[in-house]
């Protein structure tokens, strides 16, 4: 009977470790490989930036928000906060449709609940813990316990020390890796722990979720406005310290 204890429980080890497996490659497969985008690197500078000249830039103003004649330029500047995804985008990488339907956001000097498609660069938003980031953000404040899942990017579980990865708001500057940045939060991230205030860096197609859907070719191209292109081309020069007149 011994045996056969031990039998069911070497059988029911081997099935739990066959399964442990099994999940490990579905989540190596959900992984994005960040490092096959070369060029990304480059497409994010504002975790690197001074805070006082990243919202001077971003026309951000942390006390009063946005106004509505700013909000209106933005939006034709930008468009909706969207990522337009393919069918077998979803099917591929269901952490689409995790990006959440509304923000918190100050406006005007008053606190706000938007549909995130609203928003703009250049936005206050505030997140905690359970809801998710409504766009890509530089973090301006948070509670020491800030913690945010990163997997819905396509990046690893946690960190080491809890669930998900710590953030807070400390400048860093170019030696630290893009990815190693603890100042900035992505779209559709959930947080774990904690809150924070931060301001919108980069919305739709220009956001993580944005750049996944595009180096992987699950754009929808038929619901992706028309000007994509040039929108890119802007944000690509920008980067390379263009200026527009």
């Amino acid at each position: 009977a011994g045996n056969g204890t031990a039998g069911r429980g070497t059988a029911n080890s081997m099935e739990n470790g066959s399964a442990a497996r099994s999940d490990d490659k579905q989540e190596e497969a959900m992984r994005i490989q960040w490092l096959s985008f070369p060029e990304l690197s480059s497409q994010w500078c504002e975790q690197y930036e001074k805070l006082d000249d990243l919202l001077e830039r971003l026309g951000a103003d942390i006390t009063q928000g946005l106004d509505e004649q700013t909000i209106t330029k933005k939006k034709k500047e930008h468009g909706r906060n969207k990522v337009h995804v393919s069918a077998d985008g979803f099917n591929e990488f269901p952490h689409f449709k995790e990006v959440p339907a509304v923000a918190a956001t100050l406006r005007e000097g008053r606190q706000k609940e938007i549909l995130a498609e609203e928003l703009v660069p250049g936005d206050i938003v505030t997140v905690q813990a359970g809801q998710r980031v409504p766009a890509d953000a530089r973090i301006l404040e948070c509670s020491t316990d800030l913690r945010v899942e990163m997997e819905t990017i396509g990046f690893w579980k946690s960190d080491g020390e809890g669930p998900g990865h710590a953030r807070d708001a400390t400048e860093v500057d170019e030696t630290v890796g893009v990815w190693e940045c603890k100042n900035i939060v992505f779209m559709g991230c959930r947080v774990m722990s904690g809150n924070a205030k931060a301001v919108v860096i980069k919305t739709g197609a220009n956001t993580a979720l944005g750049v996944i859907a595009r180096e992987m070719g699950w754009v929808d191209e038929a619901a992706a406005p028309a000007t994509m292109s040039s929108k890119m081309d802007k944000w690509e020069s920008a980067f390379e310290g263009k200026t527009e007149a």
